[in-house]
């Protein structure tokens, strides 16, 4: 955006620049669930606990901190059976739990989830990619917005027949551009072969906002 109005009192410039920088991302955090079905709710939940508690063994015997493991969900549902004319009957009771798992050694990636399946994880829901600090890489975006609104403002304002003047308004704001959903696995059958992440490349972009006087010249 860049417009140039003149009121009774100045002529001023608005305009707006972007920076951006390609950043590799250095963590991933794995979401996986696990799911157990027995007659008895309590019985459900306490099976699935046991394999919740072995899936963490496994994590942590392979070097993911025990900060670095989150239960993100518990949860039970009833099971039942429907025939076409007659009321639904129970057959038992479904526990489902979740967990994240956060590591910084992407080259390890494929291992944690090889050993999460190997110990009861029933599927891998998600995979989400990011990065341990992104403030260095947003202030290097921040600095080339501001150098590219700079050097905007000089140029439309010379093309204009101006010069300008005093900076009377900026705002500036930062975010996180994925370009490709580096990964996704939905249900991840058991056995299967190592898994493989390409972690790809973020985007930090910084948008900067500026209002100038500008001068005849």
């Amino acid at each position: 955006m860049t417009t140039i109005q003149t009121h009774s009192d100045a002529t001023v410039l608005e305009i707006s620049a972007s920076g951006e920088v390609s950043v590799v991302p250095d963590q991933a955090t794995i979401s996986f669930s696990v799911e157990t079905t027995a007659d008895d709710a309590n019985d459900a939940l306490r099976k699935n606990a046991v394999k919740m508690a072995a899936i963490v063994t496994a994590l942590s015997a392979i070097g993911v901190a025990e900060k670095d493991i989150q239960t993100s969900s518990i949860r039970i549902e009833a099971q039942h059976v429907h025939v076409q004319g007659q009321l639904p009957s129970l057959r038992g009771y479904k526990a489902f739990d979740g967990i994240n798992a956060t590591t910084r050694d992407l080259a390890g990636f494929g291992d944690i989830i090889d050993k999460a399946i190997s110990a009861g994880v029933t599927a891998v829901r998600n995979i989400q990619l990011g990065l341990t600090d992104r403030s260095a890489a947003e202030k290097t975006a921040q600095v080339a917005a501001i150098n590219g609104l700079m050097e905007k403002a000089a140029f439309y304002a010379q093309a204009a027949g101006y010069t300008v003047g005093r900076l009377l308004k900026f705002s500036d704001g930062t975010g996180i551009l994925v370009p490709q959903r580096p990964v996704l696995i939905g249900e991840l059958a058991r056995g299967g072969g190592g898994v493989v992440v390409q972690p790809g490349e973020f985007i930090i972009r910084a948008e900067v906002y500026g209002t100038y006087e500008l001068f005849p010249i």
